[in-house]
């Protein structure tokens, strides 16, 4: 494995790593662990049974930082053995105020399988958070956007998928769209004394997907 980080500018970081796995001797099979009767812990491959697979794996990102704003990106790419994976997440975050803040986030990840299966994940997501030090009231809210698909999939078989929510055979598609408010109320008599507390959540998910014409909110 090797990693670099480039100072661009004073706001701008760039950095690039490369990591690999090549199998010198033994003929490990790459969907079979060495004991079938031991859990695999195989430490990052995309197929959880995966233990023996060569794999090129490379990502590139940036980080961005100046004044109330910071952000980042970063790409990854895997050519392995048994599924191949490519990927892009992001985020970005602005500094409001003295404990107020806004976020966003995606990330988008696809792998596909040499058997021809393949899963999809995509996720968005934007926060707003408010708690200034002293205050009697904080809040939370945040929208977010979840879609998975997957195809050729066999239930159970986490290999040649890749990482998903859905654990079905065949060709599934969910997406949905999640939004929730969550807030906190303190007073306080004029010592500063809490004189008592109220909290609030409010959460909302609705499903664009018709399952054999059933649709699910």
């Amino acid at each position: 494995a090797f990693g670099q980080s480039f100072r661009v500018t004073e706001a701008l970081t760039v950095d690039a790593t490369i990591d690999g796995s090549r199998t010198l001797g033994g003929g490990i099979a790459p969907t079979e662990p060495i004991n079938p009767h031991h859990p695999v812990a195989s430490g990052g491959h995309l197929g959880e049974s995966s233990l023996g697979e060569d794999f090129t794996a490379l990502t590139l990102g940036g980080a961005w930082q100046k004044g109330r704003w910071s952000a980042r990106v970063r790409g990854e790419y895997r050519d392995g053995e048994t599924a191949n994976r490519q990927g892009v997440t992001a985020a970005a975050i602005r500094q409001l105020g003295e404990g107020s803040v806004v976020g966003s986030a995606m990330r988008w990840t696809k792998a596909t399988g040499t058997d021809g299966a393949s899963s999809e994940i995509a996720d968005a997501a934007l926060s707003l958070a408010h708690r200034p030090a002293g205050s009697d009231f904080a809040f939370l809210s945040k929208v977010e956007y979840r879609s998975d698909r997957i195809a050729g999939a066999t239930a159970g078989s986490a290999a040649p998928v890749g990482p998903s929510r859905l654990t079905i055979d065949g060709d599934a598609r969910s997406s949905r769209l999640i939004g929730s408010v969550s807030g906190n109320w303190t007073p306080r008599d004029r010592a500063g004394r809490e004189r008592g507390e109220l909290g609030l959540f409010v959460g909302l998910r609705h499903n664009f997907d018709r399952f054999e014409g059933f649709d699910l909110a």
